[in-house]
């Protein structure tokens, strides 16, 4: 997500991996003093809100990061340092202010809100959280302890993201470069692009996609110790642009 609006940029990322996934954010910048925040999840409250192994009470709390919060069977991990926020209680709002033909009444609800602080006239910010359905409290203190996911690159220029135990990567490849997977193993390319990689019996599998929705041709390249394996790949356009195509490297 590359995103520019008015006095506001960032570039963010997120990678589905089978029980997880991993948002990233990099390049925060606002050259204004209205606060940024990034809303991790808002939602009904349902049941207790944990905060690394305590319930906290209604209000507005601050959450060590890092650290992690369980909510209805979600746990939200914080693995690098950074300033989130949670507040578990009612809150008061009116349908008319977003929408001119709702009634103007006030509505007061129980909502979960979780979410981080970039500040006023933010720079070159960023943030990582790791997002695992269908976890119970229990489990979270010692997955967060010793997370699946590692956290490659996070900058403008790259995000990426290994899962250890699966053996696959992914990146988003906002400019040309090289990118270490693990030690003796190193992927690049040519061309602004996403990429998956995934390790297979005889080698690697690589997908690419182009999010410009356009033809392009990618060459990759994946450096295992003395051996370096190429290959140009075309993208499509038309109709299957955007979507992605899958090479073997082995």
């Amino acid at each position: 997500f590359d995103f520019a609006r008015d006095r506001l940029s960032a570039r963010k990322a997120w990678f589905f991996f089978h029980a997880e996934y991993v948002c990233l954010g990099a390049g925060i910048t606002c050259d204004s003093d209205n606060a940024v925040v990034t809303t991790v999840n808002q939602c009904h409250l349902r049941g207790d809100a944990i905060v690394a192994g305590k319930k906290v009470e209604a209000g507005e709390h601050d959450v060590a990061a890092p650290g992690w919060v369980h909510h209805d069977q979600v746990a939200y991990v914080f693995p690098q340092p950074g300033k989130a926020r949670l507040r578990n209680d009612v809150q008061s709002g009116d349908w008319k202010r977003i929408n001119r033909e709702s009634p103007s009444r006030p509505v007061q609800v129980k909502v979960f809100r979780l979410w981080l602080e970039q500040g006023t006239r933010p720079k070159d910010e960023t943030y990582a959280y790791v997002v695992a359905p269908r976890m119970p409290a229990s489990a979270v203190g010692p997955y967060a302890a010793d997370l699946p996911v590692e956290i490659l690159a996070n900058t403008p220029a790259h995000q990426a993201v290994r899962h250890k135990a699966l053996g696959i990567a992914g990146a988003a490849f906002y400019e040309p470069g090289r990118l270490a997977i693990r030690d003796g193993l190193m992927v690049g390319v040519d061309r602004p692009c996403l990429l998956l990689l995934r390790a297979t019996p005889k080698g690697y599998a690589v997908s690419l996609a182009n999010p410009k929705n356009a033809a392009l041709t990618v060459r990759v390249g994946i450096e295992t110790g003395s051996r370096t394996l190429e290959k140009a790949v075309a993208l499509p356009d038309g109709l299957p642009a955007g979507s992605s195509v899958t090479v073997e490297l082995p």
